[in-house]
């Protein structure tokens, strides 16, 4: 389960497109604080949906509460627990990378290790997701969650699920193609790297396999 994502500057090409989506957010948001860096559930975030017929740029809270009050961050994408949303309400997470944990075998007791996936040749990943608005106590507002689907080959060593993933020239078919939507999420063939996170005196650095 994907709980954790990057959307932080981490290089040259990276500080250009998380600057580009920061510029578009900061027009139509003035006073909205986002989350940048290590997004977490609930924080709010930049989304791409659909805007009067075109793919723009919007910000949403991560997850929204179950009937059991529960927060849901991800639907398996193969349940499509939220049917008319998945086909009507799909949007993508623009990343710079997401994280998940696994057992450290050397020693259980200790905390799990942290692992950062990003794609090997790109400065940004993008995540399929749906989202859905909610009525709050600060009126009308819509939230979203990430699809996942079972791990391929480069996460599965980690954890059994990983996030539906799309690249940037694939946003509008997401959003806009069902077709396209369904073989997105079933196929196999994205590419992830994963870099170990280690913490060295409260901080945390990138070690690279």
């Amino acid at each position: 389960m994907c709980g954790r994502y990057q959307f932080s500057a981490t290089d040259e090409n990276v500080i250009a497109e998380i600057n580009k989506i920061l510029t578009i957010i900061n027009e139509k948001y003035n006073d909205t604080q986002i989350h940048i860096d290590e997004i977490m559930p609930t924080n709010i975030a930049p989304v791409i949906k659909d805007e009067n017929g075109t793919a723009d740029y919007v910000i949403m809270s991560w997850g929204f509460r179950r009937n059991d009050g529960n927060l849901l961050i991800n639907s398996r994408s193969e349940r499509k627990l939220y049917a008319e949303n998945y086909k009507t309400c799909r949007c993508v997470i623009p990343a710079s990378g997401f994280y998940e944990y696994s057992s450290n075998n050397k020693n259980p007791k200790l905390p799990k290790n942290k692992y950062l996936f990003k794609y090997p040749d790109s400065p940004m990943i993008y995540m399929a997701g749906i989202y859905m608005p909610v009525e709050t106590e600060n009126g009308r507002q819509e939230r979203f969650v990430l699809l996942t689907r079972n791990a391929n080959e480069y996460i599965q060593d980690i954890h059994s699920r990983m996030p539906v993933m799309l690249y940037k020239d694939e946003i509008s078919a997401w959003i806009n193609d069902d077709k396209f939507a369904i073989q997105a999420a079933e196929r196999d063939s994205v590419v992830l790297v994963k870099r170990l996170i280690e913490r060295q005196k409260g901080v945390e650095q990138i070690r690279l396999f």
